[in-house]
């Protein structure tokens, strides 16, 4: 995990990069939402950390608006909070697919 996260608390990363949580601009995005979701999506990655959390797969299990899932899985899989010792194989083909077509080499 990156240096910076910690399990008790929220991050300045966390708070500027998913502001609409932080924001009071909405009574379904507040902090403890993120952190309630936030952390669910961590401790289902770590359930098999070998593998690859998919989108697909969590939604299975957690239930919220859909953007704003994707938003902090997104989030949290770019900052390689999760998914950092997964395989690309263990994604989907169309997936594998299109991270071939946005990689260019000049």
């Amino acid at each position: 995990m990156k240096g910076w996260f910690q399990w008790g608390n929220i991050h300045e990363i966390e708070r500027i990069s998913l502001r609409e949580f932080f924001d009071g601009s909405s009574i379904t995005r507040t902090p403890r939402i993120y952190k309630e979701y936030r952390d669910f999506i961590i401790c289902k990655y770590r359930e098999e950390p070998s593998g690859r959390l998919t989108f697909t797969e969590l939604r299975k299990s957690l239930v919220g608006d859909v953007s704003t899932l994707h938003k902090v899985f997104t989030f949290l899989e770019k900052w390689g909070i999760i998914n950092f010792s997964g395989t690309v194989s263990a994604e989907p083909a169309e997936v594998q697919q299109r991270h071939k077509k946005e990689v260019r080499v000049e």
